[in-house]
């Protein structure tokens, strides 16, 4: 999709360039895809899969924030699905910690691509504590199986048979702080250690800091592999991926980093 500005917001992300680290709630899966309409360009897949209802596709922001501190609390986000649906946003990683986590709702009509305008000065799911954004966030969750219900305190629907497929594209907000990038060089600046490599079963990866997440692609740029850390330390089993050299990318503060191993 095109980088168009969109009022005073800009494209905070459109999936085309480096893809953000992703990572998966409660039995769906979610990917860096083709466009369901134009092959060409790329889009966050997300499918409904075994699990709870409460199910998200998570993506973390590559360059800047997204900034909720100002009046305009909306973020404007295209979302493709065939069927009538509403989609719970929550808006994470925020400056201030977990407590200062935001959710809201966009109801879909079904139509394919519709943009639509999530505005975080509208809580949804109050029942789970649901605030008004007040705060940079360095983190997006797509919740596909969200029912409003007509209330803000909202509900979820079973999980549906056959599965749901949906795709995101050009999130569009107001930038914040920029988020500090570290390369394959720089993993000593934030403190990352990762052994044994090679390996043949299990790699682990360390940080002073918390890990937030973490997600492996092969040399061919396809992921294989996306998990939710949140800890220091993870042993990563990695023992069904085929021989190779992986980029691992991770998040951790306010930063990205990517690291090479070999999978013997």
């Amino acid at each position: 999709m095109n980088n168009t500005v969109v009022s005073n917001q800009v494209v905070l992300e459109d999936f085309e360039g480096t893809a953000p680290v992703l990572s998966a709630e409660n039995g769906v899966t979610a990917t860096i895809a083709a466009n369901p309409t134009v092959s060409a360009e790329k889009s966050m897949k997300i499918v409904t899969g075994a699990g709870q209802s409460w199910q998200g596709g998570k993506l973390m922001m590559q360059t800047n924030k997204i900034d909720m501190r100002t009046s305009d609390k909306t973020l404007s986000v295209k979302i493709w699905s065939d069927a009538a649906r509403d989609f719970l946003l929550k808006l994470t990683d925020g400056d201030g910690g977990a407590g200062n986590d935001s959710k809201t709702y966009v109801a879909h009509t079904g139509s394919g691509w519709e943009t639509l305008n999530a505005d975080f000065s509208v809580s949804a799911d109050t029942g789970q504590g649901g605030i008004v954004a007040n705060d940079q966030y360095s983190g997006l969750t797509f919740y596909p199986l969200y029912n409003n219900n007509g209330t803000t305190a909202g509900g979820w629907y079973d999980i549906p048979d056959p599965a749901y497929t949906n795709y995101i594209d050009d999130i569009s907000g107001i930038a914040g702080d920029a988020i500090a990038t570290a390369g394959i060089s720089d993993n000593k600046l934030l403190k990352i250690s990762m052994y044994p490599n090679p390996t043949s079963s299990r790699l682990t990866i360390s940080a002073q800091s918390t890990i937030k997440s973490a997600a492996i692609y092969n040399l061919l740029g396809k992921e294989v592999m996306n998990l939710e850390i949140n800890k220091n330390s993870e042993s990563i089993d990695v023992s069904n991926l085929a021989s190779g050299m992986y980029l691992i990318k991770y998040s951790i503060d306010n930063a990205i980093g990517t690291a090479k191993f070999i999978k013997q």
